[in-house]
């Protein structure tokens, strides 16, 4: 291989790199803009009032937290990607969608996804 050669394949890699980074940023300023989105939405909605006889009497539950694989449709869905494509992904996921941490489900549906 010749020095030109290998310039231009050093050249070829740099610029993959590049536009890799700079999809990665983009998905990443697309997901911050639909968080603060819906965080502002639930700020501004106007919460009715609660009677006080009825907020003694009423049990305290906790909210059962949303399973990983809804998160991870709402997160993908919210970068842009099309809803059925993303559903597809996460049903190969299968269990991993309930036991690996969420941000590299993203991290892996973001390269599944934007190929």
């Amino acid at each position: 291989m010749t020095a030109s050669k290998a310039t231009v394949g050093l050249y070829v890699a740099v610029v993959g790199l590049v536009t890799a980074v700079l999809t990665l940023v983009g998905a990443t300023v697309r997901l911050t803009a639909a968080g603060l989105q819906a965080l502002t939405a639930r700020l501004q909605a106007p919460r009715a009032p609660v009677p006080a006889a009825a907020a003694a009497a009423a049990p305290v539950r906790a909210a059962a937290p949303a399973p990983a694989g809804d998160q991870l449709t709402c997160a993908l869905t919210g970068l842009g990607f099309k809803p059925a494509e993303v559903r597809r992904f996460v049903a190969t996921l299968g269990p991993r969608a309930g036991t690996e941490p969420l941000q590299g489900l993203i991290k892996e549906g973001l390269r599944a996804l934007a190929s």
